[in-house]
């Protein structure tokens, strides 16, 4: 399970029609300032339920006469998301593409009444509350896929309009989605007591939603099209707390009729797996002495596996990365399970960034890859997996196919 907190701006000041700038002869501006709190929880290896929930601050001031301006505030609870993600495969290496759907609810816990007072004259401002007033359902696909420290992630998602609300405002249905590259570095030395890594990311992100219904009639100033340019920093530590920082560059706005539009935003954020403390305190608990640590026989540097197997037992190779997620996840289960195995040795192999020469030599593609030989000295099988039952079943039957010889 993970926690997390995110702060999003978007500063709108720019009067546009269509795809050109046009007049604001009220001088409008929109700051908008949301707080999204978020809980990801891993039901199994498939199926996880994220919960996002917004706090917004609007604020909107404008001109109602030449010598006097008002600024229209909202603020307060966002409509409550709740998403499940289905992972359909599991890919034995990272490069090959895991495929996930999204499916889940935009549930009206924000406020929708779009009828205010200001400056003593009545004003119905639907597009500048915290809420929507309706249940929307969401539907989504995306697509994961990794090649030694870049990954390439795809998705799309549509949230469907729930129809009119008890307000007579019905909002748009609208579709996102984008495609993205990033590559992880590992940190610094001078950090790396801290840090586990970095990430650094580009994303090309689309919207798109049609016109939305007041009393049954269309709204012209609504909907339109957005494509935007997202970069992205993130960081890890050690301790399990992570944060990004994400900016938002448009490179296309078609809007419908005329609408303010944001000549950027941007989005930071942290985010905390609390379960990761407790898994290094239980690593740490084995008390393993020396001898039993997986011994560390390359940084790089060409090698040998054949020289480096254990006489009478299954060696296990290790090929890994400091900057590998994966790795860093299984590594307290796998020295868990090796370690009252004293028919097992575990012995790793760190392929620094992916292209040295221990990672050419054996031609490396994907993080954690496993070398498995039988205690007379036989390759049994090489294969990339990050699911630690996999890897056990191998062990087994190295040691059946080891009795089975003369």
């Amino acid at each position: 399970m993970s926690v997390g907190w995110s702060f999003d701006y978007q500063y709108f000041n720019r009067a546009q029609a269509g795809t050109k700038p046009t007049a604001n002869p009220k001088n409008e501006q929109t700051m908008v300032r949301t707080s999204f709190f978020n809980v990801n929880y891993q039901f199994n290896r498939r199926l996880a339920l994220i919960a996002l929930l917004p706090v917004r601050s609007v604020k909107a001031p404008k001109d109602i006469r030449p010598d006097a301006r008002v600024t229209r505030s909202f603020k307060g609870l966002g409509d409550l998301m709740i998403l499940g993600n289905y992972q359909f495969n599991m890919p034995e290496k990272p490069s090959r593409p895991a495929f996930a759907a999204q499916f889940g609810l935009r549930l009206p816990t924000g406020k929708s009444q779009p009828d205010h007072t200001w400056a003593g004259s009545l004003s119905r401002d639907p597009v500048l509350q915290t809420g929507y007033g309706s249940v929307d359902p969401m539907l989504g696909v995306s697509c994961y896929q990794q090649f030694g420290r870049t990954s390439l992630s795809t998705n799309a998602l549509a949230r469907l309009s729930g129809g009119e609300n008890r307000y007579g405002l019905k909002f748009s249905s609208e579709v996102q989605g984008g495609v993205g590259l990033s590559r992880s570095f590992k940190a610094p030395r001078f950090l790396s007591s801290f840090l586990n890594g970095a990430q650094l990311g580009m994303r090309v992100y689309g919207v798109k939603s049609g016109h939305d219904y007041d009393q049954g009639k269309i709204v012209q100033n609504t909907g339109g099209q957005w494509l935007y340019l997202l970069p992205a920093l993130s960081v890890e530590t050690k301790s399990g707390v992570g944060y990004f920082f994400q900016f938002q560059l448009p490179v296309y706005q078609n809007v419908n009729g005329g609408q303010l539009v944001a000549p950027y935003g941007f989005t930071t954020g942290i985010t905390f797996t609390p379960f990761r403390r407790r898994e290094r305190a239980e690593t740490a608990q084995l008390s393993l002495p020396a001898a039993a640590e997986p011994e560390l026989i390359s940084r790089g540097e060409k090698i040998s596996l054949e020289q480096h197997l254990s006489a009478g037992r299954v060696t296990v190779f290790e090929f890994y990365a400091d900057w590998c997620s994966v790795c860093r996840r299984i590594d307290p289960q796998l020295k868990r399970m090796l370690a009252d195995r004293q028919d097992v040795a575990l012995k790793r192999i760190n392929i620094g960034d992916g292209e040295t020469e221990v990672s050419k030599q054996y031609g490396i593609e994907a993080t954690p890859t496993f070398h498995v030989y039988s205690a007379d000295g036989k390759l049994i099988k090489a294969f990339s997996t990050g699911e630690l039952g996999k890897l056990e079943r191998v062990i087994n039957d190295a040691k059946a196919i080891a009795a089975q010889r003369p």
